[in-house]
């Protein structure tokens, strides 16, 4: 029962359907229940069929909603009819200020909140208050007891003995602590749930934004991101930045690669190349590799010694010239890199910029070459 209850409030498109759909289903219960806590307490004729007809309005708006699917519609009819016809002459019918029925009223203007929105719910808000206080100042009014007591003698506001009082009051606020309690609790839930669905969503697009669609690298704005995010932690700590070296990569006639073998080729030529420098770069020693643009690609790295860093390009270069692909035999791939490094004087777009005119005199030297300074 219970599954078939969730499965059926999410098939409802927004959060508001759920909310309302639930307080539908669950209102139509306290109704119901109430209806024959009324009948039990021995009240009068009227104010039992009153209260099944209150609950066969629930039963009607639950059609209206989900069958006929008119929606706004049930929302404005339940809000009116319930606090501005049934309330107040059920508050008189079941015995009115003695009785619960000012639980009730309360739980009627908590509905409005929920189902309403805008004018619509300010106006319901104000009207529904207006009539209700009013009705139960005529109730107060006519109480044994008071200077000015109105002697209603008419079987709407029949007199409660003590039990009658304490029992109705009891079950009203048992009633009315469910229905409000079980709906506080959903659109908490509710909230809650979507709320992290969203959350889910920003870092889904925020990692997106982080990365290159096509080969899963960091992109060119997470590497001054990444660089940006290094001095912040370097300055928490009262350090300075460390040497370090940028290596800009490129793939050596690239063009061709396309022309020749189609732009399909191309791609998983980059990916492949990609994976490689992923695979080569260590995350736990705050490297980075990204895809700078088109065919080339930029390394950040830790070394050292300017030995050891142009060793571990070179040695990357050499292991790209192995690169074999499954579909195209003849297909050789090569990558000439810049490699600068960067030490706590300099600045990090001059340290890149170097990289990139190193990788510019080793495609005039030859391409498939490192050239380092």
């Amino acid at each position: 029962m219970k599954k078939k209850f969730i499965k059926f409030m999410e098939q409802m498109d927004t959060l508001e359907e759920r909310i309302f759909g639930f307080i539908l289903i669950v209102g139509t219960l306290v109704v119901i229940v109430s209806a024959f806590v009324t009948m039990m307490e021995n009240l009068s004729l009227f104010a039992t069929l009153l209260s099944f007809i209150i609950a066969g309005l629930f039963l009607f708006i639950l059609y209206l909603n989900f069958v006929m699917k008119k929606k706004k519609l049930s929302r404005l009819l339940i809000a009116y009819v319930l606090n501005c016809i049934f309330m107040p002459v059920t508050f008189y019918s079941c015995g009115g200020i003695d009785s619960g029925m000012p639980l009730y009223m309360i739980a009627g203007i908590f509905m409005i909140i929920v189902i309403l929105d805008g004018k619509e719910r300010l106006i319901c808000g104000i009207i529904s208050v207006v009539v209700e206080v009013c009705a139960i100042g005529i109730s107060y009014n006519s109480m044994d007891g008071h200077k000015a007591k109105t002697d209603l003698k008419t079987p709407l506001l029949p007199k409660l003995t003590l039990e009658a009082r304490i029992t109705d009051m009891v079950f009203s606020f048992l009633l009315v602590a469910v229905f409000m309690g079980f709906t506080t609790y959903l659109i908490l839930n509710a909230y809650q749930k979507e709320r992290i669905e969203k959350k889910k969503i920003y870092d889904q697009m925020m990692e997106m934004s982080r990365r290159d669609a096509l080969t899963g690298l960091f992109n060119r704005r997470e590497l001054y991101n990444f660089y940006e995010n290094m001095k912040e932690s370097d300055s928490k700590s009262n350090a300075k930045i460390n040497t370090f070296y940028i290596a800009m990569m490129d793939i050596d006639f690239f063009k061709s690669v396309n022309d020749t073998y189609g732009h399909v080729m191309g791609d998983k030529v980059l990916i492949k190349l990609a994976k490689l420098l992923q695979d080569n770069c260590n995350d736990e020693d705050n490297e980075i590799v990204v895809r700078y643009g088109g065919e080339e690609f930029v390394m950040v790295f830790g070394a050292d010694s300017d030995k050891a860093a142009f060793e571990r390009i070179d040695n990357l270069r050499e292991t790209v010239e192995k690169i074999k692909c499954s579909e195209h035999h003849d297909l050789s791939i090569t990558i000439s890199c810049g490699l600068s490094n960067k030490n706590e004087n300099d600045d990090f777009e001059e340290a890149l910029d170097r990289a990139d005119e190193l990788l510019y005199m080793a495609k005039n030297g030859g391409r498939n070459m490192v050239c380092n300074g």
